[in-house]
């Protein structure tokens, strides 16, 4: 059974949609040694530091409440392409500075009183 070019195609219902808006700024100052960071993460202008508490991170010990950016999802296509399809469980220091992974952290505040919905 074939259908006419003419007919009406079914219609679309969308039950879930989820967007994510991400802001990057390329400020290269603080690697470039032209801007001194502050404690505690002074550590992201030196590869020899940035390597060491990477390393931590990895297995779950920095002390600075740090986290790899691919924990949170069971599948990570984006991570696995940018790194060169490395398995994320055994990604080196030295390559996560050489390809400027960063790593998370919790922000000290929150967002209260959002409004969902149609706007």
């Amino acid at each position: 059974m074939s259908t006419s070019p003419t007919a009406t195609p079914p219609s679309v219902t969308i039950n879930d949609f989820r967007l994510t808006f991400v802001w990057v700024e390329t400020i290269l100052d603080p690697i470039s040694g032209a801007v001194q960071l502050d404690a505690p993460f002074n550590f992201l202008q030196k590869s020899n530091v940035y390597q060491q508490v990477f390393a931590k991170v990895l297995v779950g010990g920095s002390g600075l409440n740090l986290q790899m950016p691919w924990r949170t999802h069971k599948e990570q296509f984006f991570w696995k392409y940018y790194l060169s399809g490395a398995d994320l469980e055994a990604v080196g220091a030295r390559q996560a500075w050489d390809h400027l992974v960063p790593l998370l952290t919790k922000l000290p505040f929150s967002v209260k009183n959002w409004k969902q919905g149609n706007h």
